[in-house]
């Protein structure tokens, strides 16, 4: 067997192991955070976001359910291939591009809906669904029937023009790691002073969720981006496909991303819920609840307040109208 099948094959390998790994990370969020999603989500009043949120949620795991089917040995042809292939592309974009509104829009509404945030986070979110529209057009599915590699997967990509497509593949982290930047730096602008005088006080407040949640998301997504990138740099120079196992956080640059923004929207709503707020009233021995407030609207909803008890009344008095 010659060595650039092996390398073929050694490449499917890891890329199998990285993607079940990132995958079973994923299923077990899901099923960890179900229960919470019911109550919070589905047994709420819906609003624009809790929309994004199930859009985001359930498209990449149908993106999830199809890449399974073919990610492990079997049999098929390449129109199959190819359909399968179109599906994972566009649930995985309703996925990422849901997960970076909802990461946007947490910004856009502590900032109290400021305009010239949306337009630089509209900035950065056009420029990597382009490039990400650029890349799924060169890249498509093919049967690995009759190939060494049928052993590993059932289907694989191919790409019709590997210089465009490893330039736009190198982008597509560098322009997400720009956006998660201003948006770490904005949310630890507007939340840190006021979780750390809300701590001080002894008192609990959403900016400490949203701190908490925001510098965790931020971290990971460094480290995944920064591995990410470096293995799409170094393959675009070396051009050898044995750096493509270099390329094993590349499913969790895509996973991580869905469950950090689910965990930040279903800790926004569990800590906002009626419930959240009386049993935090009744833990701080009649110290004042307070909190940092979210500018909403008709279609913002509740991304994360109000959180003022009437607030709540008044919006459940509404709903039942």
């Amino acid at each position: 067997m010659s060595s650039a099948i092996v390398q073929e094959l050694q490449s499917g390998i890891a890329g199998n192991y990285a993607f079940t790994a990132a995958a079973t990370l994923w299923i077990a969020g899901y099923l960890e955070t179900v229960t919470t999603e019911i109550n919070v989500i589905w047994l709420k009043r819906q609003t624009g976001t809790s929309l994004l949120f199930v859009l985001n949620r359930y498209s990449f795991l149908l993106s999830l359910l199809v890449t399974f089917m073919v990610s492990f040995p079997g049999e098929s042809t390449d129109q199959e291939c190819n359909s399968l292939h179109l599906i994972i592309l566009i649930a995985g974009f309703i996925a990422s591009a849901t997960t970076d509104a909802l990461f946007a829009l947490r910004v856009y509404a502590i900032y109290d809906k400021s305009r010239s945030i949306l337009v630089i986070s509209s900035f950065f979110l056009l420029s990597k669904w382009v490039m990400g529209t650029m890349s799924s057009v060169l890249i498509k599915g093919i049967s690995t029937t009759g190939y060494p590699i049928q052993a590993i997967v059932k289907c694989a990509d191919y790409i019709e023009n590997n210089n465009v497509y490893d330039r736009v593949q190198l982008g597509i982290p560098i322009i997400t790691l720009a956006f998660e930047v201003f948006m770490f730096i904005l949310t630890l602008r507007k939340t840190f002073h006021h979780s750390f005088e809300m701590k001080r006080l002894g008192e609990s407040s959403i900016s400490q969720v949203v701190l908490q949640d925001g510098i965790l998301y931020f971290l990971i997504q460094l480290v995944l981006g920064v591995l990410d990138a470096t293995a799409k740099g170094v393959q675009l120079l070396v051009r050898s496909k044995a750096v493509k196992n270099l390329g094993f956080s590349v499913p969790f640059f895509n996973i991580v991303p869905n469950m950090l923004i689910s965990h930040l929207m279903l800790n926004l709503r569990t800590f906002s819920s009626p419930e959240a707020t009386d049993s935090m009233v009744q833990s701080t021995e009649g110290q004042q609840y307070s909190g940092m407030h979210f500018a909403t609207n008709s279609f913002l909803g509740n991304i994360g307040a109000p959180l003022d008890r009437g607030d709540f009344e008044e919006e459940d008095w509404d709903g039942h109208e």
